[in-house]
């Protein structure tokens, strides 16, 4: 399974966890009649991209990234990290977060 497919999978997840969004869905995608969309279309399923944004944010991907410190610094939260210790931040968490990477509540 690539990401990509994981990714839709997720969206349609989301989706259909819901029963009238996914109802609103089907009805926009049957615009369609069954064939692959052009790029056209695409511009005109607007419900279906806040879908997949939205699916981004809620399950980002990669949901963990590492990151080596360059330099010697001082992360929000007073965390001190020194040059070459490798970093683990988590997408995920900051995307299910209620603050800011500041700690300033959103």
């Amino acid at each position: 399974m690539t990401e990509i497919q994981a990714f839709f999978g997720f969206c349609l997840l989301a989706v259909k966890s819901t029963l009238p969004l996914w109802k609103k869905h089907m009805k926009k995608l049957t615009v369609l009649g069954g064939r692959s969309p052009t790029y056209e279309d695409m511009k005109n399923l607007k419900f279906l991209a806040q879908c997949i944004i939205e699916s981004l944010r809620l399950y980002p991907h990669p949901p963990v990234l590492i990151r080596r410190a360059q330099v010697a610094d001082v992360l929000p939260g007073n965390y001190k990290v020194n040059a070459g210790r490798d970093i683990t931040i988590s997408v995920y968490n900051i995307h299910h977060s209620s603050e800011d990477q500041c700690g300033d509540q959103i």
